[in-house]
């Protein structure tokens, strides 16, 4: 379901675009009479911040209804479109109960509220029911975007002076990890890009005026990594790290993986093998001509997320612990043979 819901948006996508989207609520809320919300009652910084609120919440609700009634566009933000989406976000603000819940005056302006446009006033009563969707789909597209809010909720506050996101979540601040805010050579941005959609990796910081990130979150595959000194270490593999040897002599063709080893000094002459983290992703059925490369469909995830395999270095194949992680291990090998 995720490819429906996030085929061309993530969460560092939002948040590259969230200052553009947020100038946009902005201007409608100016020019169609919100400027009532800038009473003695509410501060003028509390106000800016249920508009943010808003902004975001209008990008990612628009993005996952653009995919939906028009799945051959490319959701771009021309402005034929603007009034439709934003129609629709209000349209949805019941399911947004905290924000109607904790403020009386916004839930009740918005059940009434009108839209000003070029040619005339369009209320939302008359609007709606334009859009001709059966109430079946209405209900699965409420569905959809409440599960994709319950997925990929962060709980974040932006300093209004600095720019600077802070998630409430891990209580750090963050770093979009993109090619912009990482150096495209940092071994962070090259090891965790090649793992995973940069849209989806929460690159995190202790304090504002810090540069390096000291925690990789990936919140669709639910793994985390805290960077400390020169180790990446697992936060979910216990007394595991990040391997600074990322290859492996098997599976030629396999495209995304993480290679983690124990973090341990022993004098054991035993050498522990590594663990190797693939990804669940469909496998899609079209591949290049005179190549094993197996062709992931990135944009879903299974369930579970990942599947974890221990590596014999001896044999040079993987061992799993699991009936669906050997099934799944088997549909790779095959797929790179043939």
């Amino acid at each position: 379901m995720l490819d429906e819901l996030t085929q061309y948006y993530g969460f560092n996508r939002v948040i590259q675009i969230s200052q553009l989207i947020e100038d946009f609520v902005f201007s409608i809320a100016q020019y169609n009479g919100f400027r009532s919300w800038y009473s003695h009652e509410k501060s003028n910084v509390e106000v800016a911040w249920i508009l943010i609120r808003i902004a975001n919440l209008y990008y990612n609700c628009s993005a996952i209804i653009a995919s939906q009634l028009c799945p051959d566009e490319n959701c771009l933000y021309e402005p034929t479109y603007y009034t439709k989406l934003v129609l629709i976000l209000f349209s949805l603000f019941a399911m947004m109960e905290d924000l109607v819940r904790n403020d009386e005056t916004i839930g009740s302006s918005l059940t009434s509220y009108t839209i000003s446009t070029e040619l005339k006033n369009i209320s939302l009563k008359l609007v709606i029911p334009q859009l001709a969707l059966p109430e079946r789909k209405w209900f699965d597209l409420l569905n959809k975007i409440e599960e994709y809010f319950e997925l990929f909720k962060t709980d974040v506050e932006q300093n209004l002076n600095n720019n600077e996101i802070y998630s409430n979540d891990h209580d750090k601040f963050l770093i979009p990890f993109t090619k912009d805010a990482f150096d495209p050579s940092n071994v962070l941005y090259t090891i965790f890009s090649r793992f995973e959609d940069e849209n989806y990796i929460l690159a995190l910081k202790n304090n504002q005026q810090d540069s390096e990130a000291v925690i990789i979150y990936l919140p669709r595959l639910n793994l985390k990594f805290s960077i400390q000194g020169q180790k990446i270490k697992s936060e979910d593999f216990k007394d595991y790290r990040l391997s600074p040897n990322q290859h492996i002599n098997t599976l030629f063709g396999l495209p995304q993986y993480l290679v983690i080893e124990l973090d341990i000094e022993t004098n054991n002459p035993i050498k522990f093998n590594r663990k190797i983290i693939i990804p669940y992703h469909p496998i899609e059925n079209k591949k290049a001509f005179f190549s094993n490369a197996i062709q992931f469909n990135l944009d879903k995830v299974g369930k579970p997320a990942y599947f974890s395999y221990e590596i014999d270095e001896n044999v040079k194949s993987l061992n799993s612990e699991t009936t669906a992680g050997s099934l799944y291990l088997a549909l790779l090998y095959f797929k790179t043979v043939t």
